[in-house]
């Protein structure tokens, strides 16, 4: 018996539409970790180099750091329209995510304003 002459499957199976979903979410997130990672590294900096400067970077990615906070927030309340079960717990566990990162830059842009004039501080509340 010849294998060759059996059908060859050739569809493959379909991508599940919850990574096509997240695919937009996921990529908000990461650009969501970039400043927040940057944030602590300057905050380290101010720490150990008593820099001022760093600090001033820390408080000034707090803009950038609320646009993509909302954007992401946006973009997930259109995903959890008509949305169930495991769809639903991924969001839930993508917004876990971002409010913890947005609860650790807050906390270092609360110790950054502790490095920079007061005049500083004031203006970025």
């Amino acid at each position: 018996m010849n294998c060759l002459k059996r059908p060859v499957r050739t569809t493959r199976q379909p991508v599940l539409d919850i990574n096509i979903i997240a695919t937009a979410s996921a990529i908000i997130l990461v650009l969501f970790a970039f400043p927040a990672v940057a944030a602590i590294s300057d905050l380290v900096n101010a720490l150990r180099e008593h820099d001022e400067k760093s600090a001033e970077k820390v408080i000034e990615l707090r803009h950038e750091i609320r646009r993509l906070s909302d954007e992401f927030i946006i973009r997930q309340s259109e995903r959890i329209a008509g949305r169930a079960g495991a769809q639903v717990e991924l969001i839930r566990l993508e917004m876990e995510l971002l409010d913890n990162m947005r609860r650790i830059y807050t906390r270092a842009k609360r110790v950054a304003k502790e490095f920079v004039p007061e005049q500083v501080a004031d203006n970025t509340a």
